[in-house]
This record gives C-alpha cells, structure tokens and sequence, in this order.
C-alpha cells in the first residue's frame, strides 16, 4: 500500500487509481493475486517453519500442516474481511482512494477492532 501511494505522488496520479496501482506493485513483487493469497501465506509460513532456529524438528508431513492450517488462516481472514465491510459500510460516504477515505478508514478500522477485542 505505502510503495502503491509513493508512485501515485511521484507519477501524479489521483487517489482514484489507487487500486490499479496496488494490483500492479503486488504483481511487480510477485505477490498472488486475492483469490491464491492463502496458499501463498501457508506456504510462507511452512518455510519458515523448516528453517527456523527455533524450531528444532516438525512431526508432520507437509500436506498434514496444510490442512491445518488452512481452516485457521481462512477463519482469521474472513474476519478481516468482515471487518473492511463493515468499516467501509460506515464510511461509504466517502470517496474510495481520497487522503479523506484512508484516514477515516483507519480510524473506523481502529475502533471496529477495539469494540471487538481484535487489538
């Protein structure tokens, strides 16, 4: 979000665009797209595993952690994404990408995640 901001200001790009711009850092940095994150971060997460000093030995195969994982990861994002509904429900009078928007959203964000003991 902040490399997607730092281009718009530096090519003059209005807050419109703001979405565009992030798809194509996320793509520049080989991010996945939304619908493929999950794997990604599974993925993420098994390596780091199996390469940390701090874990001295994993007693699963991979596909075992997978499937728990998953379920987890998945329960964990679908409150974030009730969360953003819900935030952006509560600020859908202003413009999407606008100084406006972000600053409300993370304020809303902010209390949204207080009210339901997430911070």
């Amino acid at each position: 979000m902040d490399e997607a901001k730092a281009r718009m200001e530096r090519e003059g790009m209005s807050y419109s665009m703001l979405g565009k711009m992030r798809s194509r850092v996320s793509r520049e940095m080989d991010f996945p797209p939304q619908d493929e994150m999950l794997p990604y971060i599974i993925d993420q997460l098994l390596t780091m595993l199996f390469h940390s000093q701090n874990v001295a030995e994993v007693f699963a195969e991979d596909s075992e952690l997978r499937k728990k994982m998953a379920p987890i990861l998945r329960r964990h994002t679908e409150v974030e994404s009730e969360l953003d509904r819900e935030v952006r429900s509560k600020i859908k009078n202003l413009s999407e990408g606008t100084a406006t928007f972000e600053i409300e959203y993370a304020r809303v964000m902010e209390q949204m995640k207080r009210k339901k003991g997430l911070s």
